[in-house]
């Protein structure tokens, strides 16, 4: 949860279902216009996370918004989703 109220905060997005119909699984609609995309084209955000700031999320479409899903582990600290709202900050200037 603190993961997603961290990505939230800092993208001043609301966050899109309750806390209690959380798992380990989080979304996060990213703010402004997703842009046009053929189909079957690689969402830019997510290949530019992956290659420019080594972070591996899934970024994908629905119902007209663009998603962010990011999945909590044992192993994650909060320290790497602050680098990705930082990262995230940045591409989506």
């Amino acid at each position: 949860m603190a993961a997603r109220r961290l990505l939230c905060e800092a993208l001043d997005v609301a966050p899109p279902a309750p806390e209690d119909m959380i798992g380990n699984l989080g979304a996060v609609i990213l703010p402004g216009e997703p842009p046009e995309l053929a189909p079957g084209t690689p969402e830019p955000l997510q290949t530019a996370l992956r290659e420019q700031a080594g972070v591996e999320v899934p970024v994908f479409r629905f119902a007209g918004e663009r998603v962010l899903r990011i999945s909590a582990q044992a192993y994650n600290d909060l320290s790497e989703y602050q680098h990705l709202a930082e990262v995230l900050q940045r591409l989506l200037g």
